[in-house]
């Protein structure tokens, strides 16, 4: 499974900044989704289930940037949507921690733009 986390509406407030505020609000953007997007990870493998590990420790090491202020993860083996739709007791661990973390992102985001 693919998450991938970015920000809608960003290109409209670099339009009207200038070029250097511009800068600096996508500097600042592109910190908080790769801060948000790690945690995001970490909580998924803190919830995903364990048998041997694998899924639990690919999921952390598969963050990767996709753009400015576009980052993404999943884990690296082909199990992992079964696990994550179907596994008895701990079904739904990226859902779970995407849903968690989306409200945190957000608001960090407000607060880091309004600067």
């Amino acid at each position: 499974m693919n998450i991938k986390v970015s920000v809608k509406g960003l290109d409209k407030l670099l339009k009207k900044a200038s070029p250097q505020a511009a800068k600096e609000i996508m500097n600042r953007a592109d910190n908080t989704v790769s801060q948000y997007t790690r945690k995001s990870a970490n909580d998924s493998a803190g919830l995903a289930p364990v048998k041997t590990g694998a899924l639990r420790s690919s999921i952390p090491a598969s963050v990767r940037k996709l753009g400015p202020a576009k980052h993404g993860y999943g884990a690296g083996v082909p199990y992992d949507l079964v696990q994550e739709y179907t596994n008895s007791t701990k079904s739904g661990f990226y859902r779970k921690s995407v849903a968690k973390n989306k409200v945190l992102l957000r608001d960090a985001l407000r607060n880091d733009l309004k600067r």
